[in-house]
C-alpha cells in the first residue's frame, strides 16, 4: 500500500471486532491507510499486519461504536508522522532488504517517524517474498530523527 504523502497524522486503536486486533492508521490525502495488526504494538517485535481499505479520517481521533455492528475502538495512540528515507535502514544486504523473521529476505517499504507517541519513535513496513506484511516499532538511537 504506497502512501501518496510523506507526512500526516497517525493512530492506533483497539478494536474489538471481528476479533481483537489493533488497527494503524496513516493519514494520506483524504484518507487514512490502515493495517490490522493482530498484536499489541511492542517495541522491536516484528508485528503481522494486514493491510485494509482506506479509512475515513475521522478515525484517527475516535474512540467508540463502529457504525454496522462492528464493535467499538479506543486510542492507543495519536501523533503526527512523518516518511523517512530508506537508505542507512538496513545494512550488509541489497538495497532496502533485511533478513526477516524466519530468515526471509523482506523488502523494506516504507520507514517513518513517529512523534507524540510516548517511547515508539520509528516505525517500518516489510513486506516478504511470500506477501507478508509486516511492521516494526522502534526507538530511535539517531539523534538526527529525534524532535528539535
Amino acid at each position: 500500500m504506497p502512501l501518496k504523502h510523506h507526512a500526516g497524522r497517525f493512530a492506533v486503536l483497539q478494536h474489538d471486532h471481528p476479533f481483537l486486533h489493533w488497527d494503524l492508521l496513516l493519514e494520506d490525502g483524504a484518507d487514512a491507510a490502515t493495517w490490522r495488526l493482530l498484536r499489541r504494538p511492542v517495541l522491536g517485535e516484528p508485528l503481522a499486519a494486514e493491510p485494509l481499505a482506506p479509512h475515513r479520517l475521522m478515525y484517527l481521533s475516535y474512540s467508540g461504536p463502529v457504525s454496522g455492528g462492528r464493535g467499538s475502538v479506543s486510542q492507543l495512540a495519536a501523533g503526527t508522522w512523518q516518511r523517512l528515507p530508506l537508505t542507512g535502514a538496513a545494512q550488509a544486504m541489497p538495497p532496502n532488504t533485511v533478513a526477516g523473521p524466519d530468515s526471509a529476505e523482506q523488502q523494506l517499504l516504507l520507514r517513518i517517524r513517529l512523534y507524540d507517541w510516548r517511547g515508539y519513535a520509528t516505525a517500518e513496513l516489510r513486506h516478504t517474498a511470500d506477501h507478508r506484511s509486516f511492521w516494526t516499532f522502534g526507538e530511535s538511537v539517531d539523534q538526527r530523527l529525534m524532535p528539535t
